[in-house]
């Protein structure tokens, strides 16, 4: 069969994927509160919002540290780490060292 993909969709396992979108504004200024309960019922029942989306996931909640639960169902963080070393993307989207500092011409 086909090589396991952990960061896809349908990596975690096989079987049955539900995607289910939901579009439109949030009205009532809790936007972030009820994305954030979206993510953690996804995650007790097995699941992942997927990254397309905006999302709120704490740090350990994404790398699947913040419980069980987020452990079954999150990115796999040394599988990424791997492949963003692979195919050069360590340098980008916020994970460079920040540069060194200028040195001053002495005139």
């Amino acid at each position: 069969g086909a090589p396991p993909q952990p960061l896809s969709p349908h990596g975690l396992r096989e079987g049955l994927l539900v995607n289910v979108g939901i579009y439109g504004r949030v009205c009532d200024g809790k936007g972030r509160e009820h994305s954030r309960g979206l993510e953690a019922y996804v995650a007790r029942h097995g699941g992942r919002k997927m990254l397309y989306s905006q999302n709120f996931y704490t740090e350990d909640e994404f790398w699947g540290r913040a419980g069980p639960e987020w452990r079954a169902t999150m990115f796999d963080e040394p599988a990424y780490r791997t492949l963003r070393r692979r195919y050069g993307a360590e340098p980008r989207l916020g994970t460079s060292p920040p540069p060194p500092p200028q040195q001053q011409q002495q005139q």
